[in-house]
């Protein structure tokens, strides 16, 4: 008796074990994919800026309107201040030729599945605006 008893502790144990690292790949997973979908839109936010800005220039303020239209619309959601949106301006201008390249002529669709690949889709949005 004492026998299967044990055998019951170690296959619970065994059974615990999976269960951990299942949530935690799965947590690690989510954030991943949440982090990617954020560089995603913040990516698209940039491209818009950029075409917006070489349409009507600098000095329609672009930038400026938007962080307002935004921070209305979306009052309880961090990232789109004037500095940050001038941040995504930026990253989006440096990804431009990677991403759009890749993407000539493709859906929104197949631009976020190829942007979920690359390696810069798991690095935070923190790193990409320090560098």
């Amino acid at each position: 008796m004492e026998l299967s008893q044990n055998k019951g502790i170690k296959d619970y144990t065994v059974l615990l074990a999976e269960i951990k690292q299942q949530v935690k790949q799965s947590q690690l997973k989510a954030v991943i994919s949440a982090n990617s979908q954020m560089l995603y839109m913040y990516w698209y936010i940039g491209n818009n800026i950029l075409a917006m800005q070489q349409a009507q220039g600098w000095g329609a303020k672009v930038i400026d309107q938007l962080a307002k239209d935004l921070k209305k619309e979306f009052p309880e959601q961090k990232g789109f201040s004037v500095r940050n949106l001038k941040y995504i301006r930026k990253f989006a201008e440096i990804y431009s030729i990677e991403f759009m390249q890749q993407v000539a002529a493709q859906n929104t669709n197949m631009q976020l599945d190829i942007i979920v690949q690359t390696p810069s889709a798991q690095i935070s949005w923190s790193h990409h605006i320090q560098h």
